[in-house]
């Protein structure tokens, strides 16, 4: 769905996630941000994180963007990809005092998923869990 641009997936797949994922204590549901200049229409994080707000009756709060423009996430090593930094996200809401999870289509090293959870931290929010839908190793 991602590459394909199969938005409809989505829907399914991260309604299945809801059901699947106990419900943690969350005052919101961060998804991972599109990076900058992407080619992509919608964000498939954003979507997969919209159906599972519908099971879990949490908002989505769309609090995250890349601070500078990456380059694709795909085909790089894992020593490649573990060079983010908290830094690399900027943090655009007030997110102070905020419990949030965190949520993104896939996961091969966590770097992403650490780095924005160390930059929401760093804005004062409390990261209680991240979800991703698939894993894949490099």
């Amino acid at each position: 769905f991602k590459f394909s641009g199969k938005k409809s997936l989505c829907v399914p797949l991260g309604r299945a996630m809801g059901k699947f994922f106990p419900k943690p204590e969350a005052d919101y549901i961060v998804p991972v941000p599109l990076h900058i200049n992407s080619t992509r229409t919608y964000n498939q994080a954003a979507e997969l994180a919209k159906s599972i707000a519908d099971i879990w009756g949490v908002n989505v709060l769309e609090a995250a963007r890349w601070s500078r423009d990456m380059s694709r996430r795909v085909g790089l090593s894992g020593r490649e990809r573990m060079q983010l930094k908290p830094e690399d996200f900027t943090i655009m809401k007030d997110v102070r005092g905020l419990r949030v999870v965190i949520v993104d289509d896939v996961c091969t090293t966590g770097a992403t998923l650490s780095c924005l959870a160390g930059a929401l931290e760093c804005a004062g929010a409390s990261v209680v869990c991240a979800y991703s839908l698939a894993m894949v190793s490099v």
